[in-house]
């Protein structure tokens, strides 16, 4: 795999005997499917060589030990700051799809906003207006999302009808 990206020696070899060889390989063949150019290829490969050397990838890491990594690889580099933060961004994004293409990846345990009042609404839904299994299914998928949103907008539900009034006291 190597030295069909890599032209010199030296970096095929630095590249196959350098730490989780094959794991690197697997996500360069990833992604050759989605159609990346050479270029890019090469770009990536050393990166995964650092992240390689950064990361603890023999058991799951987390996303905040993958931003720790991007700020020490960050340190290395010689750039500009704007420069930097896109290195940085690059560091995160390729570690985090090779370590879910490896499974290694602690992802964050996501809490539902108003999970609780979520849950209490779908079951009115059910019992009380008798509505399609469906519709129900197409609100489980789409109103997290909203509320989401409203959670960071208000701090409870009851603040909603707040919310709602000061919209509608601001002229138009």
């Amino acid at each position: 795999m190597f030295d069909q990206i890599l032209s010199r020696q030296f970096h095929i070899l630095r590249h196959r005997s350098g730490p989780y060889s094959e794991e690197r390989q697997r996500y360069l063949s990833f992604l050759i499917e989605e159609g990346r150019s050479r270029t890019t290829l090469q770009a990536v490969g050393g990166l995964l060589y650092s992240i390689a050397h950064l990361l603890p990838l023999d058991r799951p890491v987390a996303i905040t030990q993958i931003e720790d990594a991007a700020d020490e690889y960050g340190k290395k580099r010689h750039c500009s700051s704007r420069s930097l933060h896109v290195a940085k961004r690059w560091f995160v994004h390729h570690a985090t799809r090779w370590l879910r293409l490896l499974d290694r990846l602690q992802e964050p345990v996501a809490v539902p906003a108003f999970g609780d009042e979520f849950e209490a609404f779908l079951t009115f839904e059910v019992q009380e207006r008798g509505l399609a299994p469906a519709t129900i299914e197409n609100r489980r998928r789409w109103m997290p999302t909203f509320l989401t949103w409203l959670a960071a907008q208000v701090q409870s539900l009851e603040d909603v009808w707040g919310i709602r009034s000061k919209a509608n006291a601001i002229p138009l």
